[in-house]
């Protein structure tokens, strides 16, 4: 299934906003046994975002 600009554009703006609620939680877990499937979870959302944002400028 083939997403509209707009569409991935929402997308987008909404992985960026649940970076930004995640970027909170990981700095309550750092020093803790959570901190490393934080970063994982990180850094799926990173690279989902910057392939949205490639996508979006491939349009």
């Amino acid at each position: 299934m083939r997403l509209s600009e707009q569409e991935l554009r929402w997308a987008q703006k909404d992985v960026f906003n649940a970076g930004n609620d995640l970027v909170s939680a990981g700095l309550r877990l750092q020093g803790t046994e959570y901190e490393k499937a934080y970063q994982r979870v990180y850094k799926a959302l990173n690279a989902l975002n910057r392939k949205l944002i490639k996508d979006i400028n491939k349009k």
